[in-house]
């Protein structure tokens, strides 16, 4: 179907108002800058997790184990030796069962430990809690821990599918976000020395965070001139997407996250200028 002469004007006239919009957003960047400590009294936690874990066996004696959300996969015996996690260089994994519905893990990235776990049955195989320790440069053993309900499979065994109904963190998050350059801001985390840079041009950049998978890519827009979004990517297709929102007053930066694609109530976690 052909447009008339005065639709496409008012087509070009429409998309040029959205685009000088977008362009007239006054991000203030150094609003950002600081170390922001969060508040656990005024973080909500979403419900669940979208990290939901299946266990299973194969011909080989092997237990193969998929974490949705990111399809993270491995392949491991429970023997306490590495095992290569496919499609990501440089991390291995360990599990070994140290009792009747004990597990003890291990992760390691290019030889380095990166990460101590334990996984639990309860419940006659009803429950499963993980503990999570990752390694930090100051020594400070801090537990996350995560609570999941069998979904499929029986008795006291890991195979099966397992959905996450809980989560809590063993302490207060805490990070610094310094200005790199005229359009960039970089975000660091003392306790793994990780980190990632946002530059809010809404191009898509490879994610540098640690954890990350090599197909995975980053894009960061301004909402508005305190509010970041920050857009997570695998094969092009969005995983994740994370706001970042400063208050008026610069003295609080509210954090909601959500899930692609799923209805689940987002995450928003609250926290607090230090200096």
């Amino acid at each position: 179907m052909r447009l008339s002469m005065s639709a496409t004007i008012a087509v070009l006239v429409a998309t040029a108002a959205s685009w000088t919009a977008t362009a007239q957003v006054d991000l203030d960047l150094r609003a950002f800058i600081g170390t922001w400590k969060e508040n656990p009294a005024k973080t909500r936690l979403a419900p669940s997790s979208p990290f939901t874990y299946t266990f299973s066996q194969d011909t080989e004696g092997f237990i193969v184990i998929v974490r949705s959300g990111v399809q993270l996969r491995d392949r491991v015996r429970l023997d306490g030796k590495d095992y290569s996690t496919p499609e990501v260089p440089g991390r291995t994994v360990s599990w070994s069962k140290t009792g009747d519905t004990v597990y003890e893990t291990t992760i390691k990235r290019d030889g380095s430990l990166a990460a101590k776990g334990r996984w639990t049955l309860t419940e006659g195989g009803k429950r499963l809690t993980q503990e999570t320790t990752p390694a930090r440069v100051d020594d400070q053993n801090v537990t996350n821990v995560t609570e999941y309900v069998r979904t499929s499979g029986d008795g006291n065994s890991l195979l099966g599918e397992w959905k996450p109904v809980s989560s809590r963190s063993g302490e207060a998050d805490l990070f610094v976000v310094t200005q790199i350059d005229a359009g960039g801001l970089k975000v660091f985390y003392p306790r793994n020395q990780g980190g990632y840079t946002m530059r809010a041009d809404g191009k898509e950049y490879a994610d540098t965070r640690t954890n990350a998978l090599p197909d995975m890519t980053t894009s960061t827009e301004a909402l508005g001139p305190r509010t970041l979004r920050r857009t997570t990517f695998r094969a092009r297709s969005p995983l994740s997407q994370v706001d970042m929102t400063v208050s008026s007053d610069g003295k609080t930066l509210t954090v909601t996250t959500r899930t692609s694609g799923s209805e689940r109530e987002p995450a928003v976690f609250v926290y607090e200028k230090q200096d």
